[in-house]
């Protein structure tokens, strides 16, 4: 059958659903936390979510939904209501099911996806075509030796037209389910879509210690945002004009291959931005992270572009940062901090009178923690965002080492969810 190609991202994944070999679902295990709250979440929804009294949910919005036994869970409706019946896709899982109307219950947001991205992705065997004539049970057999299976997820490219994620499955029993099921005669082999692989520049790396004016470029959380050095303002302005004269020429056509991780030009509007390919939805829009502001958006196979020319070399601007050593006073079901503090955040970082200062003190967990300050004309001190936030009684200062998402971890304890290995 020959070698296939060598895939050019690969993930830790439990297979969550099965209908074909060209249809299945994985739940990436690459971040634990991700797992982690997603537990807490699914135990908050019964007591968070509530019925819908004003309106109706419409075809695409997300809803909480109780499924007796299996408890509750995050949905999208597929469709618009019919005789209160309602067909919902289970985002985290992948699996379709059809409820009564009176099953659905609003989603919080601090439950939302807009605080945990859907936790599922659509995958399809790379280079295998099913068979009309094959027997029944063999879909029943790619079933049982997947579901619900630590699985190691190789990547070769997205699909274009269906957004699947195109992939070869490695078992402890089987280095490729792709050539074992093609070894039972269960497929007919195509060829494996391949998407290239660009050198990651890298980020600008701040040094411990060192004090920079900088732009806070996006916030998720307090301890979450990305900031950007004020001295590369003009430099990523300069960027931003160059990629939109050259990729609005029409000399560039979108990606013929994407993949997961793949460094990549989006257009949004009449911009362009440099952004990685982070994750594909079950609606089938992908979601790709702007690597200079550190902004998520959703985005079709249509509007991502390769890298071209110098984009490839020039370090992405923006740095991963969290406030140092800070906890909420009163932490969110999932542990961060609330929803109408981190807009308090947004207003104060974004502030266009205020002159930021970032203190980077250490690095950990993917981040800088740093101190934030700003400073008006005159040079004048101002208190930092962490003083604010504790005079006001807002935070608390905790260790290097206290550990993320505490309110979480108590509430994992209590309601008894320990994770195995597996996760």
């Amino acid at each position: 059958m020959g070698e296939d190609p060598q895939p050019s991202h690969s993930f830790e994944a439990l297979v969550s659903h099965v209908i074909d070999i060209d249809k299945f679902w994985v739940q990436p295990l690459y971040n634990n936390e991700d797992r982690k709250k997603l537990a807490v979440i699914e135990s908050a929804l019964g007591s968070s979510a509530k019925p819908f009294t004003d309106k109706t949910p419409k075809a695409d919005d997300y809803v909480s939904v109780k499924l007796n036994e299996r408890g509750w869970k995050r949905a999208r409706l597929q469709q618009d209501i019919h005789h209160s019946l309602a067909y919902i896709k289970l985002v985290d899982y992948g699996s379709d099911e059809q409820v009564p109307e009176s099953s659905l219950y609003s989603l919080p947001y601090e439950l939302g996806i807009e605080v945990l991205q859907e936790q599922s992705m659509m995958c399809a065997l790379a280079g295998v075509k099913p068979i009309p004539t094959r027997p029944p049970q063999s879909v029943n057999y790619f079933r049982d030796i997947l579901m619900n299976r630590k699985v190691t997820v190789k990547c070769y490219s997205i699909s274009p037209t269906t957004s699947d994620l195109l992939v070869d499955i490695v078992t402890p029993e089987y280095p490729s389910v792709r050539q074992n099921i093609l070894l039972h005669q269960l497929a007919s082999m195509t060829i494996v879509p391949t998407a290239p692989y660009t050198k990651d520049p890298g980020t600008i790396q701040p040094k411990i210690g060192e004090k920079n004016a900088v732009i806070v470029s996006h916030i998720s959380d307090l301890t979450d945002f990305y900031v950007q050095y004020r001295a590369t303002e003009k430099n990523i302005s300069s960027m931003m004009t160059a990629m939109k004269s050259m990729y609005s020429a029409n000399v560039h056509s979108p990606a013929s291959m994407i993949n997961l991780g793949m460094l990549c030009c989006v257009q949004l509007g009449s911009d362009w931005f440099r952004a990685e390919i982070k994750q594909v939805l079950s609606n089938g829009y992908i979601l790709v992270i702007l690597k200079d502001f550190g902004n998520v958006q959703l985005v079709t196979a249509k509007a991502i572009y390769p890298l071209e020319g110098s984009l490839i070399s020039t370090p992405f601007w923006a740095v991963r940062c969290g406030l140092n050593n800070i906890a909420p006073t009163t932490p969110t079901v999932i542990g961060n901090f609330p929803r109408q503090l981190t807009q308090w955040f947004h207003k104060y970082a974004t502030d266009t009178n205020a002159y930021h200062i970032a203190h980077f003190i250490r690095q950990a967990d993917e981040r800088y923690y740093i101190e934030l300050q700003d400073e008006q004309g005159g040079g004048e001190a101002k208190p930092t965002t962490t003083e604010l936030l504790i005079t006001n009684k807002c935070a608390k200062r905790v260790a290097d080492n206290f550990p993320a998402y505490t309110g979480m971890q108590a509430q994992l304890n209590q309601m008894g969810a320990y994770f195995t290995a597996v996760y």
